[in-house]
């Protein structure tokens, strides 16, 4: 094939160009953003928020819990909560013991160019009787560009509600349990009016609805309603579950009526005395709800627990001297708690050391008193104590009035001078350690010259 050469080498050398072209844009590229480049995505924060629960469904004891702390962690942000402490009161049906919610919010960034950052959290939870698990629970989420409402919780099923990977089948599951379960009717009532915020019965649907009268249980009813809340996924249409639903004739679930918790008022606490303070107050509750239950709290744990009436006082002695903090709670016959009194910090003295012993005494004995002349007059006696309630001291009277005083040995003398002249008196008494005195010896009466 002839080639034509002039135009071979023209055309090699606009390769070439185009080459070298090629490779100083790229490099520029590679150094610049160009007009037509894609932005990188800003750093984003968002609002981080949801409910917190310490639910124990999977022991059936029903004796739900309440959150003590929860620990986040999410890029630079690490925060602590601090829940309140619940005081949950004694109870005949203990599958009325629902967990108590708590709640959580936190600002989180998304840093520039990502689309997610890892939040993860540490939960701890009380019992029933407010005391702390140490057992921590552990989990993680991912953070998107948007604000987002998760549901943090304790739960131990087999299937967990609050983290499930797969919604439909967790939602399946959690109403095949609500239908499989079959407890005392009441139990319903009590869930719904407690997580009526979430309008779990709504959200649930057709299987809810059919599984009314069926009463479940109270953790497992929880688990669905913070799965259902926390989820970002759309509420997929009722799927038929593998084993048909009994046929029940539903009807709505009567509205329950408004229920009001304890209230306390006039709290005191009042100083008696060394180790001693006297706790008061009033305690008024909604009718039909007593019995109700007083618990005293002291330095944050609970010290006494017992039915009480409108007024309730409890004495409280043998308290270590300084400053000590009380509080009350009271709970109705369902459990449900009063708002905490007032936290008082009362500063409590010491106990007064016992009284030294008064016996036996030491003696003071064979008082000899001698006349020398010119003023000068010598006085003398025995002393006795028991062991070890010495070092004694030694007591001279002249007069009646104490002249002279000093510790001193089993036998006391002292030389008086200048003392007028004329008729006087004398005598002396011994204390020890203790300060618990000898009777006086005899008094002695001698003219002075």
């Amino acid at each position: 094939m002839k080639i034509d050469r002039p135009s071979f080498y023209t055309g090699m050398a606009i390769a070439s160009g185009a080459l070298v072209i090629a490779v100083v844009v790229g490099s520029a590229a590679s150094a610049r953003s160009w007009p037509w480049s894609p932005k990188p995505k800003p750093e984003v924060t968002v609002n981080v928020q949801g409910s917190v629960s310490c639910s124990a469904v999977a022991s059936l004891d029903g004796k739900g819990g309440s959150p003590a702390s929860l620990h986040i962690k999410a890029g630079d942000l690490s925060e602590t909560v601090q829940f309140p402490v619940n005081v949950r009161g004694p109870n005949e049906r203990p599958y009325y013991r629902q967990p108590l919610f708590g709640g959580y919010q936190v600002q989180v960034k998304i840093p520039e160019g990502k689309d997610t950052t890892a939040l993860s959290w540490e939960l701890k939870c009380r019992d029933e009787l407010t005391n702390v698990n140490p057992k921590v629970h552990k989990g993680s989420f991912d953070v998107g560009r948007k604000d987002l409402s998760r549901t943090i919780c304790s739960y131990g099923g087999i299937q967990h509600p609050c983290v499930g990977p797969n919604f439909e089948k967790a939602m399946n599951d959690c109403a095949a349990a609500v239908v499989g379960a079959s407890f005392d009717s009441d139990v319903v009532d009590l869930t719904m009016a407690v997580a009526d915020e979430h309008s779990w019965q709504k959200l649930l649907g057709n299987a809810i609805g059919l599984a009314a009268k069926r009463t479940p249980i109270v953790g497992v009813v929880l688990g669905c309603v913070d799965l259902i809340k926390s989820s970002q996924v759309p509420l997929p249409s009722p799927t038929p579950l593998k084993s048909p639903l009994p046929p029940v004739n539903p009807s709505p679930v009567a509205p329950l009526p408004q229920v009001s918790k304890p209230v306390i008022s006039g709290f005191a606490a009042t100083v008696q005395g060394p180790g001693h303070v006297s706790v008061s107050f009033k305690v008024a509750w909604q009718a039909g709800r007593d019995p109700v239950t007083c618990h005293f709290f002291i330095d944050g744990a609970e010290v006494y627990a017992a039915q009480c009436g409108t007024t309730s006082s409890r004495q409280f002695t043998g308290l270590s001297a300084g400053s000590h903090t009380f509080w009350v709670v009271v709970t109705d016959r369902s459990g449900l708690s009063s708002d905490r009194s007032p936290a008082l910090v009362r500063e409590v003295p010491a106990e007064a050391p016992p009284p030294p012993p008064s016996q036996p005494k030491p003696s003071a004995t064979n008082l000899v008193v001698v006349i020398y002349g010119g003023g000068h007059v010598g006085v003398a006696f025995d002393v006795g104590w028991q062991a070890g309630r010495d070092p004694v001291t030694c007591h001279f009277f002249i007069d009646g009035s104490e002249a002279f005083t000093a510790q001193c040995g089993t036998h006391s003398s002292k030389q008086f001078y200048g003392i007028a002249a004329g008729q006087h008196s004398f005598y002396a008494t011994v204390s020890d350690q203790f300060g618990v005195y000898s009777d006086p010896t005899a008094t002695i009466s001698r003219q002075v010259t």
